[in-house]
């Protein structure tokens, strides 16, 4: 009866431990759909400005310092001293890429402002070259 004793505990502690690595990683996948499912909500606030409305768009040209990448579809140019957002897409990619931080630019954006904040603006970035000087 000594012999099955061992055999048992090693069998029990092996169970156990099945057991723990089980619960890891269902606890892991849990996690996994509940992060995948808050992501799907947009930003707070994001229904009470859109709720109000856009202004009309309006296309702009201005001329300043290109300052780099905010994150992979942003861009910040310094105008007049004041930084701005500027949002590109697919088609400015690789043009965006080639500029290097400090570099005079020109280019042509579309801005809109939501109705009744004077704040928030959505800029879209529809060309961008180096200014030759």
């Amino acid at each position: 009866m000594n012999n099955n004793l061992p055999n048992k505990r090693v069998l029990t502690g092996f169970r156990i431990s099945v057991l723990l690595m089980a619960a890891a990683l269902l606890f892991v996948i849990w996690g996994q759909a509940v992060s995948a499912k808050s992501a799907a909500y947009p930003a707070p606030g994001y229904y009470k400005s859109a709720a109000k409305g856009l202004t009309a768009t309006v296309r702009k040209e201005a001329i300043g310092i290109y300052q780099g990448q905010a994150d992979p579809h942003t861009v910040e140019i310094t105008v007049y001293g004041e930084p701005i957002d500027l949002q590109f897409g697919e088609a400015l990619e690789a043009r965006v890429e080639k500029l290097e931080e400090g570099t005079k630019v020109v280019f042509i954006y579309t801005e809109q402002k939501v109705k009744g904040d004077n704040v928030v603006r959505f800029r879209r970035l529809l060309s961008i070259k180096e200014v030759e000087e």
